[in-house]
C-alpha cells in the first residue's frame, strides 16, 4: 500500500492590493492571542464570545481576511483541543470560546 502523503493547505490573502499564498494556520497563533487577551480583560476569566474574538482580529490585522475563513479556523482551533467551546456552533453569534 503506498503512504498517504499529507499536504498542509494553503490560504490566499489580499494584502497591499495583492494576493499573496499563505498557510491554512497563519491566523492561528492570532486567533489564541486574541481569546487570551480577551479573557484577562474580564474580571474572571471565562468563555469569549466567538463573534468577539473574530472582530478584535478583523479590527487588529492588517491583512483583509473573511470573518467565515476565521471563524473556520476558531472551529479547528475547538476541534483540535486548543480551545473549549461553550453553546452551539451553529454561527459566531451562537457560541463561546476559552483557552483548554
Amino acid at each position: 500500500m503506498a503512504p498517504v502523503v499529507r499536504r498542509r493547505k494553503r490560504a490566499a490573502n489580499l494584502k497591499g492590493g495583492s494576493f499573496q499564498v499563505i498557510e491554512e494556520d497563519h491566523f492561528d497563533s492570532m486567533i489564541i492571542d486574541a481569546v487570551r487577551r480577551l479573557q484577562r480583560e474580564q474580571e474572571a476569566t471565562d468563555f469569549i464570545l466567538a463573534a468577539r474574538v473574530i472582530g478584535e482580529i478583523l479590527f487588529q490585522s492588517e491583512h483583509l481576511v473573511s470573518h467565515s475563513y476565521l471563524e473556520y479556523r476558531i472551529r479547528y482551533l475547538v476541534y483540535n483541543g486548543t480551545f473549549k467551546i461553550r453553546g452551539i456552533p451553529k454561527s459566531m453569534r451562537h457560541y463561546h470560546v476559552q483557552v483548554s
